[in-house]
């Protein structure tokens, strides 16, 4: 069994603060990139396509997943592993610019031009994304003790929404959501892209600064074929990591129903365009909200209990949004507001959804690093993110294609419940990580053969 190294004490409280300050930016930024809220109603508005809507959370949950499993031999192998985020950070920014520049030069005269350079520049930014993010957990798992995981990835994203939760709804509304809006479609997504690159361009680069914890090195030259086989197998014979992946996938199969939730609401909703910018900020306003209460289930009770909380949630949620058409649609309150108890129910359950997906990716993430052994954690999470991909590609490209033919999205939410119901019941089977693991739950490394 191999061991961590420990890291010098002087640099685990700068790399905690540039972790922290790298996730604000960068998830700030990325609430003027969400699938799900602003690129969806983009692409709505340029095509008037459930199936294209889905073809793009694809290709961007995809981009995000595909290259771990590659990427985590060269992860545990390399000396320097910064040197794999500073690469990463590069292509993010390269791709980031190359997405305005499409918006601008395009415009929407030739709309499937546009589309597709869009779905390029989105593959390669969360391609990019990946090739760093093993780095990224390698290099905090030596710097962040393991009792304040829970609140360092919580508060990130807290403070990453939630100090620019206001500034970008009124941004948003401001050029979506007026009547007469200051820019005409597209080039109003143009400035929203543009504000996504200059934060998430600075959080990557903030991260660079990080001072490298000395980190094992496995010099016996196991290959990369090699890797992806115990990997596999210990997916198989590994239980708790198995229970994982059975979850993750079922998660992901939720997809058929959360990549339409804003979609859905809009089709209900009176004054579809204006509500638009209330969806986009209900993510932001909720993340500080919810994130220190998840942080503190994980830290104190355990990943588990978490994950367990947050796919109930999950299950839920979508069962709110079906119900929609149940509410009244009658004003109450300020006439000039518009605000419904439909309006209301769609928010709530929306904020419900966004809710259970922070603590499912806190769980998870918390999770896998506690169960994987030493110097395995980029394997692990190159192997659960290959399932993940095939999770994804059936259930956004299904769900869209399910959507257009039906022309209502109630089967696409009664599935996401069903299949989060599904995660509910594993992750009550599921044990505590941070118990004592018996000797036959963990299978034994693979023979290291010659790469």
């Amino acid at each position: 069994m191999m061991h961590d190294l420990q890291p010098k004490e002087e640099y685990i409280p700068r790399n905690y603060w540039l972790g922290m300050l790298n996730g604000i930016l960068v998830l700030g930024g990325s609430i003027y990139l969400a699938t799900d809220t602003v690129l969806a109603v983009f692409v709505k508005d340029l095509f008037g396509s459930d199936v294209l809507v889905g073809v793009l959370v694809a290709v961007h949950m995809t981009g995000f997943h595909l290259p771990s499993l590659a990427v985590a031999h060269l992860t545990e192998t390399a000396e320097r592993k910064k040197s794999l985020y500073i690469a990463s950070a590069t292509g993010r920014i390269v791709f980031l610019t190359s997405l305005v520049l499409a918006v601008v030069l395009v415009g929407d005269g030739n709309p499937t031009l546009l589309y597709c350079l869009i779905a390029g520049c989105l593959f390669g930014y969360y391609a990019c994304i990946s090739v760093g993010v093993l780095s990224f957990f390698e290099i905090v798992s030596h710097s962040v003790p393991v009792r304040r995981r829970g609140a360092f990835f919580a508060w990130r994203r807290s403070l990453g929404h939630g100090l620019l939760a206001v500034p970008s709804l009124f941004l948003i509304w401001y050029l979506l959501g007026e009547d007469n809006p200051p820019l005409q479609f597209p080039y109003n997504y143009a400035v929203l892209f543009g504000l996504a690159l200059v934060l998430c361009g600075a959080g990557t680069l903030t991260f660079c600064f990080v001072k490298e914890p000395v980190m094992h090195v496995d010099r016996r030259g196991e290959g990369f074929r090699s890797k992806i086989i115990e990997g596999l197998r210990h997916s198989v014979l590994h239980v708790r990591f198995r229970q994982l992946i059975a979850c993750r996938l079922l998660i992901q199969m939720t997809l058929v129903g959360s990549s339409f939730y804003v979609l859905h609401s809009l089709k209900i909703l009176a004054e579809p365009d204006k509500k638009a910018a209330i969806f986009v900020a209900t993510a932001p306003i909720v993340s500080p909200l919810i994130n220190p209460l998840w942080a503190k289930i994980s830290d104190g009770r355990g990943t588990v209990k978490l994950l367990r909380t947050a796919y109930l949630l999950g299950a839920v949620a979508p069962l709110i949004a079906l119900c929609l058409p149940l509410f009244s649609s009658r004003v109450v309150g300020p006439a000039e507001l518009g605000i419904t108890p439909q309006w209301i129910a769609a928010v709530v359950f929306f904020a419900m959804s966004k809710a259970a997906l922070y603590g499912n990716m806190l769980g998870a993430q918390n999770y896998v690093m506690e169960i994987a052994p030493p110097g395995r954690r980029p394997i692990y999470i190159g192997v659960v993110s290959i399932y993940m991909v095939f999770g994804t590609l059936v259930a956004t490209i299904a769900g869209g294609a399910l959507a257009d033919k039906l022309g209502s999205y109630a089967l696409n939410l009664v599935l996401a419940s069903v299949f989060a119901l599904a995660a509910v019941l594993i992750a009550f089977k599921m044990k505590e990580p941070r118990d004592h693991v018996p000797a036959d739950e963990e299978p034994q490394a693979m023979p290291i053969t010659p790469a």
